[in-house]
């Protein structure tokens, strides 16, 4: 039987079946087609492991080329209308499945199947590096998959709530995603506030019909500072050097460190975004 052994744990595979849309998404980026390899986990009645393969488009996929033209169609897109079943009975090399895709490259986390169900009793390794194929075997598994009116059979990403997803020493600050600047782009435990603050920034703030008259925010000292104009990588940057620019309201004093932009703005005003922001960090 084949298997697959991860970090001490062992999966004997049962079925690999495909999807046409990916279900897991990489930065938000979702490819044409996905591989899920289903294995039942030795040793532990229940429980499963599911390899991932993502392809893109590019050359041949050789594994692809075996079943391509064997695929078995349904007439119509229903679930409980039987199974359709090829004559092609291999045998054939499921090495060919991840070829040269690095197998120790890959995400894992605690999860489910992703069809009814949704059983949440998996163990996920999806593969970090896609495979490809041509669109000509697009095309084929797309068309014997049928669902052309939804787009494809692909559930989409589901919130991650509490789970790591582990595999990156460090990720991309954006697309924003809180469970991995909890554990992959902060510094230190103090990075768990991200994503479980009950007092995070920024919001939605609402749209006033009529505007409180509040105290007027001083700025003093800002006419004429010195500064250092950089990019951190996260963002362009202007850092104070000398002088005392300061901010008062309401009794209380604030001395500005630092102003900083982003590409479109955090706070949204009653859910309308800004194209761009400005910062002005102060110390109290």
């Amino acid at each position: 039987s084949s298997k697959m052994a991860v970090g001490g744990a062992v999966y004997t595979l049962a079925q690999c079946h495909w999807h046409w849309g990916s279900e897991h998404t990489v930065g938000g980026v979702q490819m044409p087609l996905a591989a899920h390899c289903v294995h039942t986990k030795d040793a532990e009645a229940g429980r499963y492991g599911v390899l991932g393969l993502f392809y893109e488009l590019g050359n041949a996929d050789a594994f692809l080329s075996l079943i391509g033209d064997s695929l078995p169609k349904q007439a119509a897109r229903r679930l409980a209308e039987g199974v359709v079943t090829s004559s092609f009975v291999g045998p054939v090399n499921f090495d060919l499945m991840y070829g040269d895709v690095n197998t120790s490259e890959y995400w894992t986390y605690s999860g489910s199947f992703t069809t009814p169900p949704c059983t949440e009793a998996v163990d996920w390794y999806p593969l970090m590096k896609a495979r490809t194929l041509t669109k000509l075997q697009l095309d084929k598994m797309q068309e014997a998959m049928g669902w052309s009116a939804a787009n494809g059979n692909y559930r989409p990403p589901q919130p991650l709530h509490n789970r790591d997803v582990q595999g990156c020493l460090a990720s991309e600050w954006y697309p924003y995603q809180a469970s991995v600047w909890a554990t992959q782009v902060g510094q230190g435990p103090a990075a768990e506030a991200c994503r479980i603050g009950e007092m995070q920034s920024p919001i939605d703030v609402p749209v006033c019909s009529q505007v409180d008259a509040r105290p007027v925010l001083e700025l003093t000292q800002w006419s004429n500072v010195n500064t250092t104009l950089t990019n951190n990588g996260h963002t362009v940057q202007l850092t104070i050097h000398g002088g005392m620019p300061q901010m008062y309201s309401s009794g209380s004093m604030y001395t500005l460190v630092q102003c900083h932009y982003h590409w479109g703005s955090e706070h949204t005003i009653g859910g309308v975004q800004a194209p761009m922001v400005v910062h002005c960090v102060h110390t109290k």
